[in-house]
C-alpha cells in the first residue's frame, strides 16, 4: 500500500513537470505504468474515453494536455486500501481554447498491480462545466 503511494506521488510529480502541448515526458514515467493499463475519462469530454495501454495513455496525455492549462493539479490527500490509491485532487487552470477558468475537484481511483498503475478512473466534479466552458 505504502510503496503503491510511492509510485502515485512520483507519477504525479513527473507529470506535471512536462504538461504542456508537445511536451516530451521523462522515460522514468513509462515504469510506472502497467502495459496493459486501462484509463478512463468521462465520455461527455472533449478528450473522453477509455484509453488502453501505454500508447493510450500518451494518447490521452497529449489531448489533455493540449486541453487544459493547469495551474495546479495535485492531490491534497490520499486514500489508499489494498491495490487502490484514491487521489482528491483540485484542478486549477484554464481551459486552452476559450480561456475559461475552472477551480473544482477532481477525484482519481488509481488500481495498482505489481507495484505499477493499472488502470485509472478520472472523475471530475462537473464534466457538463468542463464542456460547456469548452465552448466558443
Amino acid at each position: 500500500m505504502a510503496d503503491n503511494l510511492a509510485v502515485l506521488r512520483r507519477f504525479y510529480e513527473l507529470a506535471g513537470a512536462a504538461y504542456e502541448p508537445g511536451a516530451k515526458l521523462p522515460d522514468e514515467i513509462y515504469d510506472l505504468l502497467h502495459p496493459d493499463l486501462v484509463t478512463r475519462e468521462p465520455e461527455s469530454l472533449p478528450y473522453g474515453g477509455t484509453y488502453h495501454g501505454i500508447e493510450g495513455w500518451r494518447e490521452l496525455y497529449a489531448k489533455t494536455a493540449e486541453f487544459w492549462a493547469f495551474d495546479s493539479m495535485k492531490p491534497a490527500e490520499y486514500v489508499c486500501q489494498g491495490d487502490y490509491v484514491v487521489a482528491l485532487n483540485r484542478i486549477v487552470g484554464r481551459i486552452r481554447a476559450t480561456g475559461k477558468f475552472f477551480d473544482m475537484p477532481l477525484v482519481a481511483v488509481w488500481k495498482f498491480e505489481n507495484g505499477r498503475i493499472r488502470s485509472a478512473d478520472i472523475i471530475p466534479f462537473d464534466a457538463h462545466a468542463i464542456l460547456e466552458g469548452s465552448k466558443s
